[in-house]
This record gives C-alpha cells, sequence and structure tokens, in this order.
C-alpha cells in the first residue's frame, strides 16, 4: 500500500495549490490574486454595496423609455444624478418635448442581470460599475421586439457623502 500511495503521490503536481482543474479535467494555473496598492485602495463592503443598490435600478430605469414618453425616465433619475448629467439629461428631455410624438410606438425594456465594479476610490470620491442587461426593443406591436444583451458602465462622483451618476454609457 505505501509503494500505492507513493506512485499516486508522484502524479500529484508539487507546487498543487497552484493549481485546479477546470470542467474540462484539463489543469489550469490559478489566477494571480490582486493585491490592491495604494494608488488602488479597496473600498469597503457597504460602499460596494451601496454603488450596487444605486446601480442596477438606475440601469432598468435609464434603459428602460419609449419613444411616447418624452425621456420621462429621465426625469425620474434626476435626483441620482450629478449637475453635469442632470445638464445632460435636461438637453434631451428639452430636445424630446420639442418634437411631435411619433405614431409607431417604439419601447425598450431593460433587466439589470449583474454588476461588476470596475474601481473605486474613496479618498478622491469616485467610483465605476459595469451592469450586464437584457434589453427587449418593440416596434409597432407586442410580436415585433428583439431582445439582446448590452452592457451599460456607469461613473460615480461622491457629492455631500452621497453617490451620484456622472456619466452612463452603453457599450
Amino acid at each position: 500500500k505505501e509503494d500505492q500511495l507513493k506512485k499516486q503521490e508522484n502524479t500529484i503536481p508539487a507546487d498543487q495549490d497552484n493549481f485546479f482543474q477546470d470542467l474540462s479535467g484539463q489543469n489550469k494555473q490559478t489566477p494571480p490574486q490582486v493585491v490592491p496598492t495604494p494608488t488602488q485602495p479597496v473600498a469597503n463592503a457597504q460602499v460596494r454595496a451601496d454603488l450596487i443598490s444605486l446601480a442596477l435600478p438606475f440601469a432598468e430605469r435609464f434603459g428602460s423609455y419609449s419613444n411616447q414618453s418624452s425621456y420621462a425616465n429621465l426625469e425620474d433619475l434626476m435626483p441620482f444624478m450629478t449637475e453635469q448629467m442632470q445638464v445632460w439629461a435636461k438637453e434631451k428631455l428639452t430636445k424630446a418635448q420639442s418634437e411631435q410624438v411619433p405614431v409607431l410606438y417604439k419601447g425598450v425594456t431593460t433587466k439589470a442581470l449583474s454588476q461588476t465594479v470596475l474601481s473605486v476610490d474613496e479618498n478622491k470620491g469616485t467610483a465605476q460599475l459595469r451592469v450586464s442587461t437584457q434589453r427587449k426593443e418593440l416596434v409597432g406591436t407586442s410580436t415585433n421586439f428583439k431582445v439582446y444583451n448590452q452592457d451599460l458602465v456607469l461613473s460615480f462622483v461622491k457629492e455631500d457623502s452621497v453617490w451620484l451618476v456622472d456619466s452612463a454609457v452603453w457599450q
């Protein structure tokens, strides 16, 4: 039995802690651990949770609209935006309200699926998150639609101890 154990020991890599097996049975090296540096502070769990709890519903509301609602979704989100983003949103609202309401309905419904915290710097009061969404675009009738996935990158700025969305970019 000891000989069998020695043979088995020889088949296991010496640095087995650095390896894991994926589903195909191939050994892969463990990705390197990211060690925070002073230039890349790690946010505490509560800050991350606060950002995520703001990002997910913001992405859903931001991405859900119809051409007959004159961007009412942006009006709803104003309290969660920085002044700079509010200026952008007000321009969109003014333009939409000056246009004639289209006859053919077009609407998009957005559902947040997951999020990734890209960066958080509490000292500077900035953060960036990527929200992966599923979007359903409807044109004309309820049977004429397409479903697709799209990511939204949200940049946050902390103003007066409150996190606000400073930009939202679809990718």
